[in-house]
């Protein structure tokens, strides 16, 4: 997808330690390659264009080619938009730099390639992120037109630049908000459609059935209230949440209907069907 280049920061998660900025992250939605073997699938490189490098990264620099390359525990990407404000935080385990030479970009700047370890991110990730980058995810629908691939990188991308509200900003005791169904094909729609209903745009309200009931429970995500949900043209949609099996190996285990309506009514979501 064109679009301006994303940059951010990159910060080790032990000591908060920042590693450097970045002007740009190329491969980042890089997607699994299903050609290597299994235990090398979480691997991915990353190009840290016009980087800043600081802290373990720069120190790393001039051990690439030996074990001390690679920094260890847990990072952070803070991915930036077109105002360099921070839009959202991906986590990896793991940094190795494998190489790195001075940048065109402007003195003292380097690019830098890095082997992360993680979840990396298919290209149907990019959407969503460039949407928020460039401040055009302004309406509802934007995610009508993907498939179950960019319905779920849709889901992963609002719970990554979810921000959980103040708590004068959480759901109001008996709050009324109204789920539109005519979209709602699978449960990733059912995430996307309810995050967008919840919290507008490109909103987050859970990714999956674990992550639906915190979302509902838990203050800190905005839930601890007594609410009203109209889900609008329900038919259709609650059909196909109930074709969408928990196990197709065990179908004794019941559909995502079936644990969705669970989880509301246990948190004491009123389902007004229409």
């Amino acid at each position: 997808m064109a679009g301006h280049s994303i940059g951010g920061e990159l910060i080790g998660d032990e000591h908060d330690d920042s590693w450097g900025h970045v002007q740009e992250f190329a491969g980042l939605f890089a997607g699994y390659d299903y050609s290597t073997p299994e235990e090398d699938q979480y691997l991915w490189d990353v190009q840290l264009l016009g980087c800043t490098p600081a802290g373990s990264l720069l120190a790393a620099l001039d051990r690439i080619g030996t074990r001390r390359a690679a920094l260890e525990g847990w990072a952070d990407l803070y991915l930036h938009d077109a105002k360099d404000r921070r839009m959202g935080r991906l986590s990896v385990y793991g940094v190795t730099v494998l190489a790195a030479q001075p940048s065109e970009r402007g003195a003292g700047l380097w690019d830098i390639t890095v082997e992360l370890c993680g979840d990396s991110l298919s290209p149907a990730c990019e959407l969503p992120w460039r949407l928020r980058q460039s401040g055009t995810l302004d309406r509802p629908g934007l995610w009508h037109g993907l498939d179950r691939a960019g319905r779920k990188a849709w889901a992963g991308a609002a719970l990554f630049s979810h921000r959980p509200p103040a708590p004068e900003k959480q759901w109001p005791p008996h709050g009324h908000y109204r789920l539109d169904g005519r979209h709602i094909v699978d449960e990733y729609a059912f995430y996307c459609a309810l995050g967008e209903a919840v919290n507008g745009p490109g909103g987050y309200f859970g990714w999956n059935l674990d992550a639906l009931n915190d979302c509902l429970c838990l203050p800190s995500w905005g839930g601890a209230a007594s609410v009203t949900l109209e889900w609008e043209h329900s038919g259709p949609s609650r059909a196909a949440l109930d074709a969408e099996l928990l196990d197709p190996a065990e179908p004794g285990r019941g559909s995502v209907l079936r644990i969705i309506d669970e989880i509301f009514e246990r948190n004491g979501v009123a389902v007004l069907l229409r």
